[in-house]
């Protein structure tokens, strides 16, 4: 690491996917002192590589480490909380703390203009208000339609509000189910919509990493798939 900070270079013109790696490494391991010297080194703190499966921004990561001092410093690094997500299993900042429920997390990202109704990754994604209902994280749903959660001005906001409510009943989330059910009135196109993502078959597992009580090990498992642990490999 020493010789990372010696020469910043390193840092920033390593090439895709491997430039950005000691950032993420840590992130990983809660380094709050090394991510702020990275970044005075040059860091890309918005970098991501959109086409690796469950890729993450740094900004994404810190969220799914829910490290709030790291949040902030990336923040106010520049870190875009609206960066879009990897294309499989990807997901924003704002829908990851959905997911996770940090209600904490969510209003910051809502105080930083955080779109509420970002689409999810082109695969095996979610929007936040799928993400929340998903994992039946009922305030933070409340939240969601307080802040403007689409859920019928718009075809993929009608259609969104259908998927959070089916993904909350498959996971067992009955109140949730039913507040969203019962946050308004229920249409005729409702009940087409339904029966037009029934027809498309079930709804795919988000394999996020909420299942994870720590977030380090779906971090280092990317690094073992890009090759090692050398300390230039990593999200």
């Amino acid at each position: 690491m020493e010789l990372l900070i010696a020469e910043p270079r390193r840092i920033k013109n390593d090439p895709p996917p491997f430039r950005g790696a000691p950032m993420f490494s840590a992130i990983a391991n809660d380094m709050v002192e090394m991510v702020c010297l990275l970044i005075i080194g040059g860091a890309a703190v918005n970098f991501l590589n959109k086409r690796w499966k469950y890729g993450r921004s740094p900004l994404q990561a810190v969220v799914g480490r829910q490290s709030l001092e790291i949040m902030e410093i990336l923040i106010e690094a520049g870190a875009d909380v609206n960066g879009v997500p990897a294309w499989n299993c990807g997901a924003t900042a704002f829908q990851i703390a959905a997911a996770q429920g940090n209600i904490g997390i969510v209003k910051r990202l809502v105080d930083l203009k955080a779109r509420v109704n970002a689409p999810g990754a082109r695969k095996n994604g979610r929007t936040a208000l799928e993400a929340a209902a998903e994992h039946g994280r009922i305030d933070v749903v409340q939240l969601l339609l307080s802040c403007g959660a689409d859920t019928q001005l718009t075809e993929r906001g009608q259609c969104q509000f259908i998927r959070a409510i089916q993904l909350a009943t498959r996971e067992g989330h009955a109140t949730t189910a039913g507040l969203l059910r019962n946050s308004r009135e229920w249409t005729e196109k409702d009940e087409e919509v339904t029966k037009r993502i029934s027809s498309e078959g079930e709804i795919e597992d988000w394999e996020d990493e909420t299942e994870s009580s720590e977030g380090v090990e779906d971090l280092e498992d990317g690094i073992d798939d890009l090759g090692g642990r050398d300390g230039r490999l990593g999200r």
